[in-house]
């Protein structure tokens, strides 16, 4: 049964894959504590609460949980709420995954990366030490979403 294609159109998959590329981020967070743990997970954040409820629909119609907060920035008093939508964990999104990451454009290779991550992290006992091999995929996850991150050999174009 595994990773079952999801019961949305054409349209609204596309519709999906277009809000995570440019509004979403895919990660693997360093939760602290006594101890050391990584969390991986999708995250979309705005003030549309429309196209967040929006979102919501299309996650609960394609089976996939997910979390929903609001929040108001505390550093500036004048700015608008958000709503952050949020799907995380290793099962969840082998779940989502599969059928969201050939459709990706700008976030596709931090999706592959989570993916292989969680798919790793499945391999084995959920409470044992992260291998090379994970440790590795969460340090390249780490790079991908840091702020002006560029492959190499990309060129910034100009006008005049």
């Amino acid at each position: 049964m595994g990773n079952q294609q999801p019961s949305l159109t054409d349209i609204e998959l596309g519709w999906l894959c277009g809000i995570i590329d440019g509004e979403g981020c895919v990660y693997i967070y360093r939760r602290g504590g006594a101890r050391i743990d990584y969390k991986p997970g999708i995250r979309v954040a705005m003030c549309c609460f429309d196209t967040i409820e929006y979102l919501s629909q299309l996650l609960h119609k394609a089976d996939v949980p997910h979390h929903i907060t609001t929040y108001k920035s505390s550093k500036e008093k004048n700015r608008q709420a958000n709503k952050c939508i949020t799907i995380e964990g290793q099962k969840r999104l082998l779940k989502i995954l599969p059928w969201l990451t050939p459709h990706l454009i700008t976030k596709k290779k931090q999706a592959a990366v989570v993916w292989q991550f969680c798919e790793e992290r499945l391999k084995r006992w959920h409470r044992s030490e992260y291998s090379e091999t994970q440790l590795a995929l969460i340090e390249v996850a780490s790079i991908m979403n840091k702020r002006g991150y560029q492959e190499e050999g990309s060129t910034t174009i100009r006008k005049e």
